[in-house]
């Protein structure tokens, strides 16, 4: 497999946040990647419904809520649980599709990870989620989620119950980049479990290839351009990153960064390696998106 890359300012072709395609000249800052941020979605309105200010302005981009009541009789409580899902309409081709939402359902059920019990359980494991379309995907989901609720068993019995924390799960999917063989796309994870102000938000980005439906892996961009080459260039990034981010600079070695990255992605300005939350840094650190252009 031969990765080509056209970076910004070398006839890349790139795709904008609206998903659009775009010469990316060398002062066209309109071209670059928009990476994601995590923590999307997790606010409401004053009517009560969940808004975001960025993701609601992306066309093509299609938003799933659900929310109940759910109670925990041992305990006397009850609480708000919901399930926000964010995902494209339309993707490139089906084999893109089917790779892209069999990401998004192995992430989703961690919304549910602290709340689940008795049948619940077996339920979300035999769960069957059609992915012929983004809305038969988010259909499939809504019917799973309505499941669980029923299993749960909250009714008017339960209304006296004391009342805690919400607990949220919103799960967002985005296409940033594409070119003729590739499609990179980025999926975040975002929630908060009872007053946990957001335990496990982090963002992952999936490079695909449009031929195959495969995912570009680590190891794929090494064997192309060498270890001792990669590693060199992520040296240096994580270097300037870390110093912005207040951080001692130079206690990875580049053998160290290739291997503790959490994945790899193309986009316009080259190739991301990416490190979630305390992956090389502590949590006030955040994510290390280090981008280099081989």
């Amino acid at each position: 497999m031969v990765i080509a890359l056209c970076t910004l300012g070398v006839g890349a072709q790139g795709c904008t946040d609206a998903g659009t395609t775009e010469s990316a000249g060398e002062d066209d800052l309109s071209a670059r990647t928009p990476l994601m941020d995590s923590y999307y979605c997790m606010e409401r309105d004053s009517s009560g419904a969940f808004v975001d200010s960025v993701l609601d302005t992306i066309p093509g981009l299609v938003h799933k809520e659900c929310e109940h009541y759910w109670s925990y009789n041992i305990d006397s409580i009850r609480y708000m649980i919901s399930m926000g899902i964010y995902l494209d309409e339309q993707f490139p081709n089906e084999l893109v599709r089917e790779s892209i939402l069999t990401k998004v359902d192995s992430i989703i059920p961690i919304t549910f990870e602290y709340d689940l019990h008795g049948a619940q359980v077996e339920a979300l494991k035999n769960r069957e989620i059609s992915k012929q379309s983004t809305k038969d995907f988010l259909d499939s989901w809504e019917r799973v989620f309505d499941e669980l609720t029923r299993l749960n068993g909250y009714g008017p019995q339960d209304e006296h119950f004391n009342e805690i924390f919400d607990s949220r799960g919103c799960t967002v999917c985005h296409k940033i980049y594409e070119d003729a063989e590739w499609a990179t796309y980025a999926l975040t994870f975002n929630c908060t479990f009872h007053g946990s102000c957001g335990a496990h938000c982090y963002v992952d980005y999936f490079t695909i290839d449009k031929r195959t439906g495969k995912v570009l892996a680590v190891n794929e961009v090494i064997a192309q351009y060498g270890r001792s080459k990669i590693g060199a260039m992520l040296v240096s990034a994580y270097t300037t990153e870390a110093l912005i981010k207040n951080n001692y600079a130079g206690k990875y070695t580049g053998d160290d960064l290739i291997s503790k990255a959490d994945g790899v992605a193309i986009i316009n300005e080259g190739i991301l390696f990416y490190f979630q939350p305390y992956n090389i840094g502590n949590g006030a650190e955040g994510q290390y998106n280090l981008i280099i252009a081989p």
